[in-house]
């Protein structure tokens, strides 16, 4: 693996990202991602980073609506989405409901 290139495996989904070079080589990290950056669409065939959610709650906020979801893909701890209700319509998704999610890498926070 080249320097400077975080690979995550957590569980299965393999998300590489760049890092600073004084980063250690391993070591437990926390992954850090927001709502928005977490996409239901454009997904396309062969894209990179994404897993299959299923849907666990959905908070009504207006136009746009705050989707947890889980999946084994991604570990225990559920991901947030913002999805619009027009999408959600759309899809006639609810809870339980599952749906490709795509990870921004560029956008993960590590701590």
């Amino acid at each position: 693996m080249a320097k400077g290139v975080a690979v995550f495996h957590e569980p299965r989904v393999v998300v590489e990202h760049t890092v600073a070079d004084d980063t250690e080589a391993e070591r437990e990290v926390k992954v850090y991602l927001r709502p928005e950056d977490v996409l239901a669409r454009p997904i396309a065939d062969g894209d990179s980073n994404v897993f299959q959610g299923a849907i666990d709650k959905i908070e009504f906020l207006g136009s746009y609506c705050l989707v947890r979801v889980s999946s084994p893909e991604i570990g225990q701890q559920p991901v947030t989405v913002y999805l619009s209700l027009n999408f959600l319509a759309e899809r006639q998704l609810e809870v339980g409901s599952r749906l490709p999610l795509r990870l921004l890498p560029e956008r993960m926070r590590f701590f």
